[in-house]
Protein backbone atom coordinates (compact mmCIF):
# COMPACT_ATOMS: atom_id res chain seq x y z
CA UNK A 1 0.00 0.00 0.00
CA UNK A 2 1.19 3.47 -0.84
CA UNK A 3 1.78 6.19 1.72
CA UNK A 4 -1.27 8.08 0.46
CA UNK A 5 -3.45 5.08 1.21
CA UNK A 6 -2.19 4.96 4.80
CA UNK A 7 -2.75 8.69 5.08
CA UNK A 8 -6.29 8.27 3.77
CA UNK A 9 -6.95 5.53 6.32
CA UNK A 10 -5.60 7.77 9.08
CA UNK A 11 -7.89 10.62 8.03
CA UNK A 12 -10.89 8.30 7.90
CA UNK A 13 -10.20 6.67 11.28
CA UNK A 14 -8.70 9.68 13.06
CA UNK A 15 -11.60 9.74 15.51
CA UNK A 16 -10.84 6.15 16.56
CA UNK A 17 -7.12 6.91 16.96
CA UNK A 18 -7.89 9.94 19.15
CA UNK A 19 -10.46 8.10 21.26
CA UNK A 20 -8.11 5.15 21.76
CA UNK A 21 -5.26 7.47 22.76
CA UNK A 22 -7.46 9.26 25.32
CA UNK A 23 -8.79 6.01 26.77
CA UNK A 24 -5.38 4.35 27.10
CA UNK A 25 -3.89 7.53 28.57
CA UNK A 26 -6.68 7.62 31.15
CA UNK A 27 -6.26 3.94 32.01
CA UNK A 28 -2.51 4.41 32.33
CA UNK A 29 -3.04 7.39 34.63
CA UNK A 30 -5.49 5.50 36.86
CA UNK A 31 -3.25 2.42 37.10
CA UNK A 32 -0.11 4.42 37.86
CA UNK A 33 -1.81 6.83 40.29
CA UNK A 34 -2.84 3.86 42.46
CA UNK A 35 0.68 2.47 42.47
CA UNK A 36 2.99 2.95 45.47
CA UNK A 37 5.76 5.50 44.99
CA UNK A 38 9.09 3.78 44.36
CA UNK A 39 12.34 5.34 45.60
CA UNK A 40 15.81 4.76 44.21
CA UNK A 41 19.08 5.08 46.11
CA UNK A 42 22.45 5.07 44.33
CA UNK A 43 26.00 4.66 45.56
CA UNK A 44 29.08 5.14 43.37
CA UNK A 45 32.35 3.20 43.76
CA UNK A 46 35.70 3.39 41.96
CA UNK A 47 38.11 0.58 41.11
CA UNK A 48 41.82 1.32 41.67
CA UNK A 49 43.66 4.28 43.24
CA UNK A 50 45.38 5.73 40.21
CA UNK A 51 43.74 9.11 40.80
CA UNK A 52 45.94 9.54 43.90
CA UNK A 53 49.07 9.24 41.80
CA UNK A 54 50.52 12.42 40.25
CA UNK A 55 51.57 10.36 37.19
CA UNK A 56 49.06 7.51 36.84
CA UNK A 57 50.09 4.59 34.70
CA UNK A 58 47.87 3.73 31.69
CA UNK A 59 47.96 0.04 32.57
CA UNK A 60 46.46 0.79 35.99
CA UNK A 61 43.71 2.89 34.40
CA UNK A 62 42.90 0.21 31.84
CA UNK A 63 42.88 -2.48 34.49
CA UNK A 64 40.41 -0.48 36.60
CA UNK A 65 38.06 -0.12 33.62
CA UNK A 66 38.26 -3.83 32.82
CA UNK A 67 37.72 -4.85 36.45
CA UNK A 68 34.60 -2.70 36.77
CA UNK A 69 32.48 -5.21 34.81
CA UNK A 70 33.64 -8.01 37.07
CA UNK A 71 32.71 -6.12 40.23
CA UNK A 72 29.27 -5.41 38.73
CA UNK A 73 28.65 -9.15 38.63
CA UNK A 74 29.95 -9.59 42.19
CA UNK A 75 27.38 -7.11 43.55
CA UNK A 76 24.48 -9.52 43.06
CA UNK A 77 26.27 -12.61 44.42
CA UNK A 78 24.89 -14.36 47.47
CA UNK A 79 27.86 -13.61 49.86
CA UNK A 80 27.68 -9.85 49.23
CA UNK A 81 23.89 -9.67 49.55
CA UNK A 82 23.81 -11.88 52.64
CA UNK A 83 26.58 -9.82 54.26
CA UNK A 84 24.64 -6.59 53.61
CA UNK A 85 21.44 -8.08 55.07
CA UNK A 86 23.32 -9.27 58.17
CA UNK A 87 24.96 -5.87 58.61
CA UNK A 88 21.58 -4.16 58.66
CA UNK A 89 19.83 -6.91 60.61
CA UNK A 90 17.29 -7.48 57.83
CA UNK A 91 15.42 -10.75 57.68
CA UNK A 92 15.59 -10.86 53.90
CA UNK A 93 16.90 -13.67 51.79
CA UNK A 94 19.58 -12.91 49.19
CA UNK A 95 17.00 -13.63 46.49
CA UNK A 96 14.54 -11.02 47.74
CA UNK A 97 17.32 -8.51 48.38
CA UNK A 98 18.74 -9.21 44.92
CA UNK A 99 15.40 -8.24 43.29
CA UNK A 100 15.86 -4.77 44.81
CA UNK A 101 19.55 -4.34 43.93
CA UNK A 102 21.14 -3.73 40.53
CA UNK A 103 24.59 -2.57 39.42
CA UNK A 104 26.06 -1.11 36.26
CA UNK A 105 29.44 0.14 35.09
CA UNK A 106 29.82 3.68 33.79
CA UNK A 107 31.05 3.36 30.22
CA UNK A 108 34.79 3.91 29.66
CA UNK A 109 35.43 4.51 33.39
CA UNK A 110 36.32 2.40 36.40
CA UNK A 111 33.18 3.62 38.22
CA UNK A 112 30.30 1.34 39.11
CA UNK A 113 26.86 2.43 40.35
CA UNK A 114 24.79 0.31 42.72
CA UNK A 115 21.06 1.10 42.65
CA UNK A 116 18.48 -0.03 45.20
CA UNK A 117 14.74 0.30 44.55
CA UNK A 118 12.39 0.26 47.54
CA UNK A 119 9.27 1.92 48.90
CA UNK A 120 11.14 3.32 51.95
CA UNK A 121 13.68 5.98 50.89
CA UNK A 122 15.78 5.72 54.08
CA UNK A 123 16.00 1.94 53.99
CA UNK A 124 16.79 2.06 50.27
CA UNK A 125 19.82 4.29 50.99
CA UNK A 126 20.91 2.08 53.92
CA UNK A 127 20.73 -1.06 51.77
CA UNK A 128 22.70 0.59 48.96
CA UNK A 129 25.46 1.70 51.34
CA UNK A 130 25.53 -1.69 53.09
CA UNK A 131 25.91 -3.55 49.79
CA UNK A 132 28.71 -1.18 48.74
CA UNK A 133 30.53 -1.58 52.06
CA UNK A 134 30.19 -5.36 51.90
CA UNK A 135 31.62 -5.36 48.39
CA UNK A 136 34.58 -3.31 49.60
CA UNK A 137 35.07 -5.61 52.58
CA UNK A 138 35.13 -8.74 50.46
CA UNK A 139 37.41 -7.20 47.82
CA UNK A 140 41.26 -7.26 48.05
CA UNK A 141 41.28 -3.63 49.14
CA UNK A 142 42.49 -4.27 52.73
CA UNK A 143 46.22 -4.92 53.31
CA UNK A 144 47.51 -8.24 54.59
CA UNK A 145 48.72 -8.53 58.19
CA UNK A 146 52.36 -8.49 57.08
CA UNK A 147 51.79 -5.43 54.95
CA UNK A 148 49.99 -3.72 57.81
CA UNK A 149 52.98 -4.45 60.15
CA UNK A 150 55.37 -3.09 57.57
CA UNK A 151 53.33 0.07 57.17
CA UNK A 152 53.14 0.48 60.95
CA UNK A 153 56.91 0.11 61.29
CA UNK A 154 57.54 2.61 58.53
CA UNK A 155 55.12 5.07 60.11
CA UNK A 156 56.96 4.77 63.43
CA UNK A 157 60.28 5.38 61.68
CA UNK A 158 58.78 8.35 59.91
CA UNK A 159 57.73 9.77 63.29
CA UNK A 160 61.28 9.32 64.70
CA UNK A 161 62.92 10.82 61.63
CA UNK A 162 60.44 13.70 61.67
CA UNK A 163 61.38 14.50 65.27
CA UNK A 164 65.09 14.26 64.40
CA UNK A 165 64.63 16.63 61.47
CA UNK A 166 62.96 19.15 63.78
CA UNK A 167 65.85 18.90 66.28
CA UNK A 168 68.43 19.26 63.50
CA UNK A 169 66.62 22.31 62.13
CA UNK A 170 66.78 23.90 65.60
CA UNK A 171 70.45 22.94 65.99
CA UNK A 172 71.32 24.48 62.56
CA UNK A 173 69.63 27.75 63.48
CA UNK A 174 71.53 27.96 66.77
CA UNK A 175 74.88 27.20 65.17
CA UNK A 176 74.35 29.82 62.46
CA UNK A 177 73.51 32.43 65.10
CA UNK A 178 76.59 31.58 67.17
CA UNK A 179 78.85 31.86 64.10
CA UNK A 180 77.48 35.30 63.33
CA UNK A 181 78.04 36.60 66.90
CA UNK A 182 81.48 35.05 67.49
CA UNK A 183 84.69 36.98 66.73
CA UNK A 184 87.15 34.25 67.67
CA UNK A 185 88.46 32.52 64.52
CA UNK A 186 89.08 29.23 66.30
CA UNK A 187 85.54 29.22 67.73
CA UNK A 188 84.08 30.12 64.36
CA UNK A 189 85.95 27.24 62.73
CA UNK A 190 84.71 24.77 65.35
CA UNK A 191 81.09 26.01 65.04
CA UNK A 192 81.26 25.78 61.25
CA UNK A 193 82.46 22.19 61.46
CA UNK A 194 79.57 21.33 63.82
CA UNK A 195 77.08 23.03 61.43
CA UNK A 196 78.38 20.97 58.49
CA UNK A 197 77.90 17.74 60.43
CA UNK A 198 74.34 18.77 61.47
CA UNK A 199 73.49 19.73 57.88
CA UNK A 200 74.72 16.35 56.63
CA UNK A 201 72.59 14.60 59.24
CA UNK A 202 69.58 16.76 58.23
CA UNK A 203 69.89 15.85 54.57
CA UNK A 204 70.25 12.16 55.41
CA UNK A 205 67.11 12.31 57.60
CA UNK A 206 65.17 14.02 54.81
CA UNK A 207 66.21 11.29 52.36
CA UNK A 208 65.10 8.57 54.77
CA UNK A 209 61.74 10.30 55.34
CA UNK A 210 61.09 10.46 51.60
CA UNK A 211 62.04 6.82 51.15
CA UNK A 212 59.75 5.69 54.00
CA UNK A 213 56.82 7.66 52.53
CA UNK A 214 57.38 6.23 49.05
CA UNK A 215 57.50 2.71 50.45
CA UNK A 216 54.19 3.18 52.26
CA UNK A 217 52.60 4.65 49.11
CA UNK A 218 53.82 1.74 47.04
CA UNK A 219 52.37 -0.73 49.54
CA UNK A 220 48.99 1.01 49.64
CA UNK A 221 48.81 1.64 45.87
CA UNK A 222 46.70 -1.32 44.54
CA UNK A 223 45.13 -1.58 41.08
CA UNK A 224 42.53 -4.04 42.36
CA UNK A 225 41.27 -1.92 45.23
CA UNK A 226 37.74 -0.53 45.45
CA UNK A 227 36.46 2.44 47.38
CA UNK A 228 33.19 4.32 47.84
CA UNK A 229 33.25 7.63 45.98
CA UNK A 230 29.71 8.84 46.68
CA UNK A 231 27.47 7.17 49.29
CA UNK A 232 23.72 6.91 48.84
CA UNK A 233 21.43 9.42 50.53
CA UNK A 234 17.68 9.17 51.30
CA UNK A 235 15.24 10.81 48.84
CA UNK A 236 18.02 11.01 46.25
CA UNK A 237 16.01 9.67 43.30
CA UNK A 238 12.44 8.42 43.17
CA UNK A 239 10.06 7.11 40.51
CA UNK A 240 6.60 8.64 40.75
CA UNK A 241 3.51 6.60 39.94
CA UNK A 242 2.02 9.44 37.82
CA UNK A 243 4.89 10.01 35.41
CA UNK A 244 3.91 12.14 32.40
CA UNK A 245 6.22 10.02 30.25
CA UNK A 246 4.31 6.87 31.21
CA UNK A 247 0.99 8.50 30.32
CA UNK A 248 2.33 9.68 26.96
CA UNK A 249 3.66 6.21 26.20
CA UNK A 250 0.26 4.73 27.07
CA UNK A 251 -1.50 7.21 24.77
CA UNK A 252 0.90 6.46 21.92
CA UNK A 253 0.41 2.73 22.40
CA UNK A 254 -3.35 3.19 22.21
CA UNK A 255 -3.10 5.37 19.10
CA UNK A 256 -0.80 2.92 17.32
CA UNK A 257 -3.04 0.00 18.26
CA UNK A 258 -6.11 1.82 16.94
CA UNK A 259 -4.34 2.66 13.68
CA UNK A 260 -3.25 -0.97 13.21
CA UNK A 261 -6.85 -2.05 13.85
CA UNK A 262 -8.06 0.50 11.27
CA UNK A 263 -5.60 -0.83 8.68
CA UNK A 264 -6.79 -4.39 9.40
CA UNK A 265 -10.43 -3.35 9.01
CA UNK A 266 -9.63 -1.60 5.72
CA UNK A 267 -7.77 -4.69 4.52
CA UNK A 268 -10.71 -6.96 5.34
CA UNK A 269 -13.35 -4.52 4.02
CA UNK A 270 -14.18 -5.36 0.39
CA UNK A 271 -16.58 -2.48 -0.25
CA UNK A 272 -15.85 0.22 -2.81
CA UNK A 273 -14.83 3.39 -0.99
CA UNK A 274 -13.37 5.67 -3.66
CA UNK A 275 -13.36 6.29 -7.40
CA UNK A 276 -9.83 4.92 -7.80
CA UNK A 277 -10.90 1.48 -6.56
CA UNK A 278 -14.03 1.54 -8.74
CA UNK A 279 -12.20 2.34 -11.98
CA UNK A 280 -9.36 -0.06 -11.16
CA UNK A 281 -11.64 -3.02 -10.42
CA UNK A 282 -14.40 -2.41 -12.97
CA UNK A 283 -12.55 -0.62 -15.75
CA UNK A 284 -15.46 1.82 -16.22
CA UNK A 285 -15.38 5.62 -16.31
CA UNK A 286 -16.72 7.70 -13.44
CA UNK A 287 -19.66 9.70 -14.78
CA UNK A 288 -20.35 11.50 -11.54
CA UNK A 289 -19.65 11.65 -7.84
CA UNK A 290 -22.65 12.59 -5.71
CA UNK A 291 -21.59 14.16 -2.45
CA UNK A 292 -22.91 12.64 0.73
CA UNK A 293 -26.06 14.40 1.91
CA UNK A 294 -29.07 13.54 4.00
CA UNK A 295 -29.40 10.13 5.64
CA UNK A 296 -31.08 6.84 4.94
CA UNK A 297 -33.99 7.60 7.29
CA UNK A 298 -34.89 10.67 5.25
CA UNK A 299 -37.93 10.34 2.97
CA UNK A 300 -37.30 10.04 -0.76
CA UNK A 301 -39.16 13.28 -1.48
CA UNK A 302 -36.83 15.14 0.88
CA UNK A 303 -33.77 13.88 -1.01
CA UNK A 304 -34.68 15.55 -4.30
CA UNK A 305 -32.27 18.30 -5.31
CA UNK A 306 -35.16 20.76 -5.58
CA UNK A 307 -35.08 20.78 -1.77
CA UNK A 308 -31.58 22.21 -1.84
CA UNK A 309 -30.28 25.67 -2.79
CA UNK A 310 -29.29 26.06 -6.47
CA UNK A 311 -25.67 26.80 -5.51
CA UNK A 312 -25.33 23.85 -3.14
CA UNK A 313 -22.70 21.15 -3.54
CA UNK A 314 -25.31 18.43 -4.09
CA UNK A 315 -26.91 20.25 -7.03
CA UNK A 316 -23.49 20.89 -8.58
CA UNK A 317 -22.52 17.22 -8.29
CA UNK A 318 -25.65 16.23 -10.24
CA UNK A 319 -24.95 18.91 -12.85
CA UNK A 320 -21.47 17.44 -13.35
CA UNK A 321 -22.90 13.91 -13.65
CA UNK A 322 -25.53 15.17 -16.14
CA UNK A 323 -22.84 16.82 -18.27
CA UNK A 324 -20.70 13.67 -18.37
CA UNK A 325 -23.64 11.41 -19.23
CA UNK A 326 -24.87 13.62 -22.05
CA UNK A 327 -21.35 14.00 -23.41
CA UNK A 328 -20.87 10.22 -23.68
CA UNK A 329 -24.24 9.57 -25.32
CA UNK A 330 -25.21 10.00 -28.96
CA UNK A 331 -26.47 13.48 -29.78
CA UNK A 332 -28.73 12.78 -32.77
CA UNK A 333 -31.59 10.96 -31.09
CA UNK A 334 -33.49 10.62 -27.86
CA UNK A 335 -31.34 8.84 -25.30
CA UNK A 336 -32.52 5.89 -23.25
CA UNK A 337 -30.88 5.31 -19.89
CA UNK A 338 -31.37 2.42 -17.51
CA UNK A 339 -30.28 3.27 -13.97
CA UNK A 340 -29.57 0.28 -11.77
CA UNK A 341 -27.42 -0.92 -8.89
CA UNK A 342 -26.08 -4.23 -7.71
CA UNK A 343 -28.20 -4.50 -4.55
CA UNK A 344 -31.16 -2.71 -2.92
CA UNK A 345 -30.72 0.43 -0.82
CA UNK A 346 -27.81 1.73 -2.90
CA UNK A 347 -29.52 4.90 -4.13
CA UNK A 348 -30.64 4.02 -7.68
CA UNK A 349 -34.11 5.54 -7.38
CA UNK A 350 -33.08 8.85 -5.88
CA UNK A 351 -30.14 9.17 -8.29
CA UNK A 352 -32.34 8.42 -11.29
CA UNK A 353 -34.80 11.03 -10.04
CA UNK A 354 -32.19 13.71 -9.42
CA UNK A 355 -30.45 13.09 -12.73
CA UNK A 356 -33.82 13.50 -14.46
CA UNK A 357 -34.48 16.71 -12.50
CA UNK A 358 -31.03 18.10 -13.37
CA UNK A 359 -31.60 17.39 -17.08
CA UNK A 360 -35.09 18.94 -16.94
CA UNK A 361 -33.67 22.06 -15.26
CA UNK A 362 -31.34 22.47 -18.24
CA UNK A 363 -34.34 22.72 -20.58
CA UNK A 364 -34.51 19.12 -21.78
CA UNK A 365 -37.75 17.19 -22.07
CA UNK A 366 -37.26 14.20 -19.76
CA UNK A 367 -39.48 11.17 -19.24
CA UNK A 368 -38.72 9.25 -16.04
CA UNK A 369 -40.23 5.74 -16.04
CA UNK A 370 -40.56 3.48 -13.00
CA UNK A 371 -39.52 0.07 -14.34
CA UNK A 372 -39.13 -1.42 -10.86
CA UNK A 373 -42.25 -3.52 -11.06
CA UNK A 374 -41.48 -5.26 -7.79
CA UNK A 375 -40.95 -2.37 -5.36
CA UNK A 376 -41.83 0.88 -7.20
CA UNK A 377 -40.85 4.12 -5.47
CA UNK A 378 -41.09 6.95 -8.02
CA UNK A 379 -44.74 7.78 -7.18
CA UNK A 380 -43.72 8.21 -3.50
CA UNK A 381 -40.66 10.23 -4.46
CA UNK A 382 -42.66 12.78 -6.49
CA UNK A 383 -45.92 12.32 -4.51
CA UNK A 384 -47.90 11.22 -7.54
CA UNK A 385 -50.85 8.88 -8.11
CA UNK A 386 -50.05 5.30 -9.10
CA UNK A 387 -53.44 4.16 -10.33
CA UNK A 388 -52.19 4.00 -13.91
CA UNK A 389 -48.64 3.78 -15.23
CA UNK A 390 -46.26 1.65 -17.24
CA UNK A 391 -48.16 -1.61 -16.92
CA UNK A 392 -51.39 0.16 -17.85
CA UNK A 393 -49.76 1.69 -20.91
CA UNK A 394 -48.46 -1.66 -22.14
CA UNK A 395 -52.02 -2.95 -22.44
CA UNK A 396 -52.92 -0.05 -24.74
CA UNK A 397 -52.36 -0.02 -28.49
CA UNK A 398 -49.12 1.81 -29.28
CA UNK A 399 -50.03 2.10 -32.95
CA UNK A 400 -53.45 3.66 -32.46
CA UNK A 401 -54.35 6.71 -34.57
CA UNK A 402 -53.31 10.00 -32.97
CA UNK A 403 -56.00 12.34 -31.72
CA UNK A 404 -55.99 15.13 -34.30
CA UNK A 405 -57.65 17.53 -31.85
CA UNK A 406 -54.88 17.12 -29.20
CA UNK A 407 -52.71 20.15 -28.55
CA UNK A 408 -49.74 21.00 -26.37
CA UNK A 409 -47.03 18.63 -25.25
CA UNK A 410 -47.18 15.01 -26.38
CA UNK A 411 -49.85 15.94 -28.94
CA UNK A 412 -48.20 13.61 -31.44
CA UNK A 413 -48.31 10.65 -29.06
CA UNK A 414 -51.22 8.28 -28.51
CA UNK A 415 -53.94 9.35 -26.11
CA UNK A 416 -53.23 6.34 -23.92
CA UNK A 417 -49.80 7.71 -23.11
CA UNK A 418 -51.15 11.15 -22.24
CA UNK A 419 -53.57 9.48 -19.87
CA UNK A 420 -50.81 7.69 -17.99
CA UNK A 421 -47.95 10.20 -17.83
CA UNK A 422 -47.85 12.81 -15.04
CA UNK A 423 -46.09 16.15 -14.86
CA UNK A 424 -43.92 16.76 -11.81
CA UNK A 425 -44.07 20.55 -11.89
CA UNK A 426 -40.30 20.67 -12.42
CA UNK A 427 -39.40 22.01 -15.85
CA UNK A 428 -40.23 19.49 -18.58
CA UNK A 429 -39.91 16.49 -16.29
CA UNK A 430 -42.68 13.89 -16.66
CA UNK A 431 -43.01 10.66 -14.73
CA UNK A 432 -44.58 7.40 -15.81
CA UNK A 433 -45.18 5.46 -12.62
CA UNK A 434 -45.20 1.67 -12.45
CA UNK A 435 -48.95 1.16 -12.41
CA UNK A 436 -50.29 -2.08 -10.96
CA UNK A 437 -47.75 -4.71 -9.83
CA UNK A 438 -47.70 -7.66 -12.30
CA UNK A 439 -46.89 -11.26 -11.51
CA UNK A 440 -44.37 -11.51 -14.35
CA UNK A 441 -42.27 -8.30 -14.33
CA UNK A 442 -39.34 -9.79 -16.26
CA UNK A 443 -41.59 -10.90 -19.13
CA UNK A 444 -43.25 -7.50 -19.29
CA UNK A 445 -39.92 -5.64 -19.42
CA UNK A 446 -38.72 -8.00 -22.15
CA UNK A 447 -41.92 -7.65 -24.17
CA UNK A 448 -42.16 -6.31 -27.70
CA UNK A 449 -44.93 -3.98 -26.52
CA UNK A 450 -42.51 -2.09 -24.29
CA UNK A 451 -39.91 -1.92 -27.04
CA UNK A 452 -42.60 -0.55 -29.42
CA UNK A 453 -43.74 2.10 -26.96
CA UNK A 454 -40.14 3.27 -26.34
CA UNK A 455 -39.59 3.46 -30.08
CA UNK A 456 -42.65 5.71 -30.42
CA UNK A 457 -41.61 7.85 -27.42
CA UNK A 458 -38.15 8.41 -28.87
CA UNK A 459 -39.74 9.93 -31.98
CA UNK A 460 -41.56 12.57 -29.97
CA UNK A 461 -40.06 16.07 -30.28
CA UNK A 462 -41.07 16.74 -26.67
CA UNK A 463 -38.77 14.05 -25.23
CA UNK A 464 -34.99 14.26 -25.38
CA UNK A 465 -34.19 11.73 -22.63
CA UNK A 466 -35.93 8.63 -21.31
CA UNK A 467 -34.66 7.35 -17.96
CA UNK A 468 -35.73 4.00 -16.49
CA UNK A 469 -35.49 3.34 -12.76
CA UNK A 470 -34.94 -0.42 -12.80
CA UNK A 471 -34.67 -3.07 -10.04
CA UNK A 472 -31.30 -4.04 -8.52
CA UNK A 473 -29.44 -6.14 -11.07
CA UNK A 474 -28.37 -8.93 -8.72
CA UNK A 475 -31.76 -9.18 -7.01
CA UNK A 476 -33.59 -9.74 -10.30
CA UNK A 477 -32.76 -10.01 -13.99
CA UNK A 478 -35.24 -7.24 -14.85
CA UNK A 479 -32.69 -4.44 -15.45
CA UNK A 480 -30.51 -6.56 -17.75
CA UNK A 481 -33.55 -7.77 -19.69
CA UNK A 482 -34.90 -4.22 -19.95
CA UNK A 483 -31.61 -2.73 -21.22
CA UNK A 484 -31.18 -5.55 -23.73
CA UNK A 485 -34.75 -5.20 -25.01
CA UNK A 486 -34.49 -1.44 -25.50
CA UNK A 487 -30.85 -1.27 -26.62
CA UNK A 488 -30.36 1.26 -23.81
CA UNK A 489 -27.27 2.60 -22.09
CA UNK A 490 -26.83 1.51 -18.47
CA UNK A 491 -25.63 3.69 -15.61
CA UNK A 492 -24.39 1.75 -12.59
CA UNK A 493 -24.99 3.32 -9.18
CA UNK A 494 -22.31 2.46 -6.63
CA UNK A 495 -22.98 3.32 -3.01
CA UNK A 496 -19.66 4.19 -1.40
CA UNK A 497 -18.92 1.98 1.57
CA UNK A 498 -21.84 -0.35 0.78
CA UNK A 499 -21.39 -1.82 -2.71
CA UNK A 500 -18.95 -4.72 -2.63
CA UNK A 501 -16.32 -5.38 -5.29
CA UNK A 502 -17.68 -8.85 -6.01
CA UNK A 503 -21.25 -7.61 -6.46
CA UNK A 504 -20.17 -4.81 -8.81
CA UNK A 505 -18.08 -7.22 -10.90
CA UNK A 506 -20.97 -9.71 -11.16
CA UNK A 507 -23.27 -6.88 -12.32
CA UNK A 508 -20.82 -5.92 -15.04
CA UNK A 509 -20.43 -9.56 -16.15
CA UNK A 510 -24.21 -10.01 -16.22
CA UNK A 511 -24.68 -7.10 -18.65
CA UNK A 512 -21.64 -8.09 -20.69
CA UNK A 513 -23.11 -11.55 -21.32
CA UNK A 514 -26.16 -9.88 -22.91
CA UNK A 515 -24.03 -7.48 -24.91
CA UNK A 516 -25.42 -4.44 -23.07
CA UNK A 517 -22.89 -1.63 -22.75
CA UNK A 518 -22.34 0.01 -19.38
CA UNK A 519 -22.06 3.74 -19.87
CA UNK A 520 -20.22 4.27 -16.60
CA UNK A 521 -20.47 4.68 -12.84
CA UNK A 522 -22.18 7.24 -10.65
CA UNK A 523 -20.77 7.02 -7.13
CA UNK A 524 -23.35 7.77 -4.48
CA UNK A 525 -22.55 9.20 -0.99
CA UNK A 526 -19.14 10.31 -2.23
CA UNK A 527 -16.63 11.40 0.42
CA UNK A 528 -13.64 13.48 -0.82
CA UNK A 529 -11.62 12.35 2.23
CA UNK A 530 -11.45 8.86 0.73
CA UNK A 531 -9.64 10.10 -2.35
CA UNK A 532 -5.88 10.56 -2.78
CA UNK A 533 -6.67 13.89 -4.42
CA UNK A 534 -9.00 16.60 -3.17
CA UNK A 535 -12.41 17.73 -4.33
CA UNK A 536 -13.39 21.30 -3.58
CA UNK A 537 -17.14 21.54 -4.04
CA UNK A 538 -17.49 23.64 -0.97
CA UNK A 539 -15.15 26.37 -2.19
CA UNK A 540 -17.55 27.85 -4.76
CA UNK A 541 -20.82 26.20 -3.73
CA UNK A 542 -22.72 26.59 -0.50
CA UNK A 543 -23.66 23.45 1.40
CA UNK A 544 -27.16 22.89 2.66
CA UNK A 545 -26.16 23.47 6.25
CA UNK A 546 -24.69 26.86 5.36
CA UNK A 547 -27.94 28.17 3.87
CA UNK A 548 -30.20 30.29 6.07
CA UNK A 549 -33.61 28.77 6.60
CA UNK A 550 -36.28 30.49 4.51
CA UNK A 551 -39.09 32.18 6.40
CA UNK A 552 -42.21 34.10 5.44
CA UNK A 553 -42.70 34.91 1.76
CA UNK A 554 -39.23 33.55 0.87
CA UNK A 555 -40.33 30.13 2.08
CA UNK A 556 -43.37 30.23 -0.21
CA UNK A 557 -41.28 31.27 -3.22
CA UNK A 558 -38.62 28.58 -2.65
CA UNK A 559 -41.14 25.82 -2.02
CA UNK A 560 -40.91 23.10 -4.73
CA UNK A 561 -43.92 22.79 -6.96
CA UNK A 562 -44.15 19.05 -6.39
CA UNK A 563 -45.10 19.56 -2.81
Amino acid sequence: MEFQIYLRILRRWLWLVIVAAIITAGITFIINSNRTTIYQARVTLMIGQYLDSPNPDYSDIRMGIDLATTYVQLVETRPVLQGAADALGLELSPGILGSMVSASAVEETSLIVITVVFTDPVLAADIANAVAEELVRQSPTNLTAEQQQQVAFLNSQIAIVSDLIVDLQTRLVELSASIETSSDPAEIADLSEQRDVALEQFNFAQANLSQFSSTIAAIQQRSNSIQIVEPAIPFGVFSSGTSITTIIIGALAGAVGAFVLAVLIEYIDDTIRNTEDATRILGLPILGTIVKYGNRKRAYKDMLITRFPPMSAVQESYRAARTNILYTMEKDETGVLVVTSANPQEGKTINASNLAISMAMSGMGVLLIDADLRRPKLHETFMLENKVGLTTLLFADADSVDDEEATGEFATLPKAFRGCVQHTGIGKLYVLTSGFIPSNPSEILASAALARWVQILRQSPDIQMIIFDSPPALAAADSAVLASNLDAKVVMIINRGSTRFGAAKRLKEQFAQLGVPLLGIVMNRFNPRDESYSYHYGYYYTAEADQPKATGWRRLINRPKNG
